[in-house]
């Protein structure tokens, strides 16, 4: 009887561990039911951001920069107004409108040093907006700024995310969104990788994203979009964490403390001079690659089959010193040893994906972590970046901790139902430009 019983209510269970609720998926092997486990976080994730029906804000403050995430429902636009002050650090680019949101995100990124100017956003644009009056936030530097950030804004107390789980909650939303050209890596040539026997080419259930650039004309290639995970996601800070992470798990695996402020910091002591961070990272855009001790330097053009002009020794030419050719070399020594050590990370975990996020990736830094992957994974570990890597973290402070919120005869209820089954049709949310004015 116990077996019979057991039997009939199988099928019941499996199809109720499908349900829209914070509950530990069960295994799954095909993409179409691996988005439902993605789709259950989004569901509370919406839930938590629409059931507000008001302007929202998040901070992830690191070590180096803070950067901001405003949501504005479609029927509050009028509710926030921007004044030009303010314009410099905002970032279009990454900002959208998209329908499957139902309003606008835009990103703002400050240097630490401009902290009052973070404040200052907060009190001339009203924020909050909300009842309970708590500021969610996420980075290290919210302890160092919450006493700060509570007693000069109208902000009651500060609600600090972890870290990585922000990041995880932000990725998980972003790629459960299926946001238009948010997956995205370098479009080399055959020749230029070695071992090119791609292991994705029986992967032909994904769906594929067009090529484009974030930052000026660059070539790209199709990327599998609609399932990345398991992934080995890599923030690179001040520090650099290197993160497991799956739709329903993550674990930090790994860190280092060569990151951004390292960069920073050299490029400081080397110059000898006191310059801004995104100063610094495009002076070392503009330089070129001469600091760098080749194989080629060695051993001739033609020894072994070695390739001649691979790194064989980061600034082993110290008679190079032209400021940016400097900045360069210290730019590409970073960047080719934390994809050596993500690279060693995803093979340690059995893991073939590697996504690179943080404000120190530029167009410059993706293209050294690109060659980084490829030659330490002989092309057998994929190289991903994504178009808002800089404000990840910040997007999961937003999402919040994810509330329940399971009455399907509420309108909301149900309207996110709808939003959470048409994205399991459709291969990408279009997005809009972002419409702002400044005052």
């Amino acid at each position: 009887m116990k077996n019979v019983l057991q039997s009939f209510l199988s099928p019941l269970c499996y199809l109720n561990s499908f349900r829209y609720s914070k509950i530990k998926a069960t295994p799954i092997n095909s993409p179409s039911t691996r988005f439902k486990a993605a789709s259950r976080h989004l569901y509370n994730q919406l839930t938590e951001m629409l059931i507000e029906d008001c302007p929202l804000v998040s901070l992830d403050l690191g070590g180096t920069l803070t950067k901001m995430t405003v949501y504005i429902p479609d029927s509050q636009k009028s509710r926030v107004i921007l004044t030009s002050k303010y314009s410099q650090f905002y970032r279009p680019e990454l900002s959208f409108r998209a329908e499957c949101v139902m309003g606008t995100y835009l990103f703002f990124v400050f240097h630490n040093s401009q902290i009052q100017f973070v404040i200052d956003f907060l009190n001339e644009t009203g924020f909050p907006f909300d009842r309970k009056r708590v500021l969610r936030t996420t980075g290290g530097g919210a302890y160092k700024f919450k006493s700060l950030l509570v007693s000069q804004t109208n902000y009651n107390n500060l609600e600090i995310h972890d870290e990585i789980a922000s990041l995880r909650s932000g990725m998980l939303f972003l790629t459960a969104l299926k946001i238009k050209n948010e997956t995205q890596k370098i479009n080399q040539k055959q020749e230029e990788v070695h071992h090119n026997d791609s292991p994705f080419e029986e992967l032909n259930f994904f769906d594929q994203v067009p090529p484009h650039s974030k930052n000026g004309n660059r070539n790209r290639k199709n990327v599998p979009r609609n399932w990345i995970y398991p992934v080995l996601f890599v923030q690179i800070g001040s520090g650099i964490s290197f993160v497991k992470m799956d739709a329903e798990d993550y674990e930090r695996v790994d860190g280092s403390a060569v990151g951004g402020a390292t960069f920073n910091g050299l490029s400081q002591l080397i110059l000898g001079q006191d310059l801004e961070y995104q100063e610094l990272l495009k002076l070392g855009q503009s330089g070129k690659d001469k600091t760098t001790l080749t194989v080629g330097d060695i051993y001739g053009k033609n020894y072994a089959n070695l390739i001649s002009d691979l790194p064989a020794a980061f600034f082993g030419k110290p008679q190079h010193n032209e400021r940016k050719d400097l900045v360069y070399g210290l730019n590409q020594m970073i960047c080719v040893n934390v994809a050596h050590i993500a690279v060693l990370n995803a093979k340690q975990h059995g893991l073939k994906r590697i996504i690179f996020s943080g404000g120190f990736v530029t167009q410059f830094a993706e293209e050294q972590l690109d060659f980084g992957v490829k030659f330490y994974s002989g092309g057998t570990i994929e190289c991903i970046f994504l178009r808002h890597d800089c404000v990840v973290g910040s997007i999961g402070a937003m999402l919040g901790k994810e509330v329940e919120y399971q009455e399907v005869q509420d309108k909301i209820g149900k309207g996110i139902e709808n939003i959470v089954n048409n994205l399991e049709e459709i291969t990408e949310s279009e997005i809009m430009n972002a419409e702002v004015v400044f005052e």
